[in-house]
């Protein structure tokens, strides 16, 4: 559900937004994502990364049992995502994450988080819950992980209901039309503006995005309908923001692959 097939796509909760709380806990029982965005100094990035490398050494080190992946946008912003067991989850998340931090500050000095602070000029952390069923995952689809589009979507009040089935709208013609490739699809909770939905796709690289949107767009058909289902949907919407970037693999921390390696 990329941009051009619609027109023609460290964890602390600062702020919680009211009308955010009752969904959060309709929701406090699936598994939910923590994102955190760092707004890294360009001539910093280097350094930032480094840091980043060692927390991964660091979460290793010390059995952190929570994953987290990491992005950097091309608009500068780096982003991790860490997934949690419900709202109770980020509680415990933390709780492990404070024992690491005090185990790693005994061998890296307790002027480290400081250090690695002076690579950005602020962060912010929002919670997202997957929708599943807004999304749109073909059996088919063998899209490599390496390049990343992500759309967000702010929705006015009392609107969303409807983009919801306009998104339904776009799953069932991209199957009509055996479109192999997927997008997934997210609901802000808390940290952010409420209500707004979300839609990551991905790819090897941004040639191989684009190329498969040229050849979709050769589908009139597809192109037409999918056009009419952004005409509908522009109505509902209070912006768009379209951003793009890359997986970092080496700053991303998987803790079931350090026991798998471990087992050999």
């Amino acid at each position: 559900m990329s941009k051009r097939m619609t027109c023609g796509a460290a964890v602390s909760l600062l702020l919680i937004l009211w009308p955010a709380v009752a969904v959060a806990q309709e929701r406090a029982t699936t598994m939910i994502s923590v994102m955190e965005e760092y707004f890294v100094y360009p001539d910093r990035a280097k350094e930032f990364e480094g840091y980043m490398k060692e927390a991964v050494t660091a979460a290793g080190a010390h059995g952190f049992p929570y994953g987290w992946s990491v992005y950097a946008l091309d608009d500068l912003r780096y982003i991790s995502m860490i997934w949690v067991d419900g709202m109770a989850g980020i509680d415990d998340m933390q709780a492990a994450w404070a024992a690491v931090e005090e185990k790693w500050g005994e061998a890296a000095g307790a002027d480290r988080p400081r250090k690695s602070h002076t690579t950005m000029s602020h962060w912010k952390s929002s919670v997202w819950a997957p929708r599943p069923d807004l999304s749109y995952l073909p059996e088919t689809q063998a899209d490599e992980f390496k390049y990343i589009v992500w759309g967000i979507v702010p929705i006015k009040l009392g609107h969303q209901e409807a983009v919801e089935e306009l998104f339904k709208e776009y799953a069932k013609v991209f199957a009509e039309h055996e479109v192999p490739h997927a997008w997934r699809a997210a609901e802000v909770l808390i940290g952010g503006e409420y209500p707004t939905l979300a839609f990551v796709e991905w790819a090897a690289s941004p040639g191989s995005y684009w190329m498969r949107q040229d050849e979709a767009m050769k589908n009139e058909e597809l192109s037409e309908k999918t056009a009419a289902l952004w005409e509908k949907m522009l109505p509902h919407l209070r912006g768009f923001e379209w951003d793009s970037g890359y997986f970092l693999k080496d700053l991303s921390y998987r803790p079931e692959r350090k026991e798998e390696a471990e087992g050999n």
